[in-house]
């Protein structure tokens, strides 16, 4: 195995990442899927999702905790990987036989029609070759190569993009846009990605040397990963179980999900940004996990950076709901759109409380107290929406899902505050709030006055960051301890 090294520092690495991804993945979202919405018109874009979150729901099962395990283990012992490679590799391709194996067997039970059968097997091997690609990128996080992942992580939506916006702004290729037709579009440059990846890390790190070999049976690498595939499972379960129930329980299926991925989309965008940045966390957090005074003063720090960043964008967003909505998609339908998406944008923040708590208690070693919090939240999640989808719709369905995720937030971190004692800085909080509830009331007397939405945007940025600045409010780089040295 060569001995690698990271260049740069961590936090350097984690501000090139998510300015690549606020690069491209808002273009993508803007520019792409929104006019896929727009062209394909409710009832096909709420068929092509009903069949893409269905196996959502299940694709967990080609995962199995792999990918948090593999950077897990890497971050501990770089010779891991070497040794297991191949037997990672087997299991992977297991995994994706049953996993095809259930589709087959429960998709006729989410519908019968032809176009939502194609494109549930679409988008299942879609699912496997992307599986691929995350464990490969799993082994480059692992090892701290960060710009590495962070070119791939772009390429895929990057890739996506550029075919997209030739096919939806040239006319003469828009009229082969269709459901199954986008779908097979995510799956042809899944497989090319997946495949230049693989072979690149199998190159780069020597994966496939005949002398590096294990004994370890593949039954004792399951059981390892087992605790780290149920965590998946529940927190896939209580974050999709939404969409899929709205397709399930209301009548005008494909419309109403529709509706509500209008806003659920957007969520789902600020999302990949952030989750990624977990996924940086949890080796970091992994190789300090014993040092207590460490986990103490970073978890805290990268919280607040989280909270920073994150509190604005979801204050401003539902301060203009209904401008970013109706401006994005313009039909006559955006009113209800707007409310849903007026409550999905605070998960947002409940999310963040996992990315950073829920990704220190991993590192720790706490997966048996973090399942049992999911399976709680999972069991309420699916009661709730059991009850307020068929009575109140996406709205009740998006407030089931805040009260749940914040549920899961919430014990997330009155368990790590207790396993570590973490280190709050009161002051400075109070003033990030004082200054967040200016950008709230700002933002809604600027709408008042009928600026234009991008001056808004503008005027809120400048405002934020000047403030903070004067503040002390920006976290800087002496807020880590030894973060830098990574």
């Amino acid at each position: 195995m060569k001995n690698l090294k990271n260049k740069g520092s961590f936090l350097g690495n984690l501000f090139l990442l998510n300015i690549l991804n606020l690069l491209i993945k808002p273009a993508w979202l803007l520019l792409a899927d929104r006019k896929v919405q727009i062209l394909l018109e409710a009832e096909n874009y709420g068929l092509f999702y009903r069949g893409f979150n269905f196996v959502l729901l299940l694709n967990i099962l080609l995962d199995f905790g792999i990918n948090n395990y593999t950077s897990k283990e890497i971050a501990s012992n770089q010779k891991f990987i070497g040794k297991f490679f191949r037997k990672l590799l087997i299991i992977k391709l297991l995994l994706s036989i049953v996993f095809l194996a259930l589709v087959v067997l429960i998709s006729p039970k989410i519908g019968h029609s032809t176009q939502l059968q194609a494109i549930i097997f679409i988008m299942a091997f879609y699912q496997i070759f992307l599986s691929f690609f995350q464990f490969f990128r799993s082994i480059t996080v692992g090892f701290q190569q960060f710009r590495i992942d962070a070119f791939f992580s772009v390429l895929e939506k990057g890739f996506l993009l550029i075919t997209l916006l030739i096919i939806l702004y040239i006319p003469h290729y828009t009229q082969y846009l269709s459901a199954q037709f986008y779908a097979k579009i995510h799956l042809i440059i899944i497989v090319a990605l997946a495949i230049v990846l693989g072979v690149y890390i199998v190159q780069k790190f020597n994966l496939l040397s005949s002398q590096q070999l294990s004994e370890k049976k593949l039954g004792e690498i399951l059981k390892k990963t087992t605790p780290f595939a149920l965590l998946g499972i529940l927190m896939t379960l209580y974050t999709r179980l939404d969409v899929f129930m709205i397709g399930q329980l209301t009548q005008r299926s494909e419309f109403w999900v529709a509706q509500y991925v209008k806003g659920f989309r957007l969520l789902d965008a600020l999302n990949m940004l952030f989750a990624i940045s977990a996924g940086f966390l949890l080796p970091l957090f992994s190789k300090y996990s014993k040092d207590e005074r460490w986990m103490r003063i970073n978890v805290v720090a990268f919280f607040e950076l989280f909270l920073w960043f994150l509190a604005p964008s979801v204050i401003f967003a539902f301060a203009t709901k209904g401008e970013i909505i109706k401006s994005l998609y313009g039909d006559k339908d955006w009113v209800i759109a707007a409310e849903s998406f007026g409550i999905l944008i605070w998960v947002f923040l409940a999310m963040s409380l996992v990315y950073v708590f829920g990704t220190a208690l991993t590192a720790m070693g706490k997966l048996k107290q973090l399942n049992m919090i999911a399976g709680l939240t999972v069991l309420l999640n699916f009661a709730l929406n059991l009850y307020y989808i068929p009575r109140h719709g996406i709205i009740g369905a998006a407030l089931v899902t805040l009260f749940s995720q914040s549920i899961f937030g919430g014990f997330c971190l009155l368990l790590t505050q207790k396993k570590s004692g973490l280190q709050w800085h009161w002051v400075k909080n109070l003033k990030l709030i004082l200054l967040l509830l200016l950008v709230f009331f700002s933002t809604k007397y600027l709408q008042f006055n009928q600026y234009a939405f991008f001056k808004i945007v503008v005027i809120e940025i400048a405002l934020y960051i000047v403030i903070s600045i004067l503040l002390g409010l920006i976290p800087k780089r002496e807020s880590f301890v030894n973060i830098n040295k990574q």
